[in-house]
């Protein structure tokens, strides 16, 4: 006969992290009312180390697991801008 079991271990965490954001960008007009940009965006918020272990005491059943937190963010985009005629001051 065989046998089967069910661990259930809790593989989420909220917590603030403390970090920090590099980033950049430039904006360019191309023609009459458009707008591209690109924008780069560096966040590092260290590291992290999850310990998992299940109710038993047995060590063997002891998940650690390390976690770098960064990201690189890259974003693109374009833009029509309505009425960007000149501004005509009516008085």
């Amino acid at each position: 006969m065989l046998g089967s079991a069910t661990v259930n271990l809790p593989f989420s965490e909220g917590k603030t992290r403390w970090g920090y954001a590099v980033g950049g960008g430039i904006e360019q007009a191309f023609a009459p009312n458009w707008v591209a940009r690109l924008e780069y965006l560096y966040i590092d918020l260290g590291s992290y180390t999850f310990l998992q272990t299940t109710t038993g005491t047995d060590p063997s059943l002891r998940f650690d697991t390390s976690v770098r937190l960064h990201d690189n963010i890259v974003r693109i985009g374009i833009s029509y801008l309505f009425n960007a005629g000149p501004v005509v001051a009516k008085y």
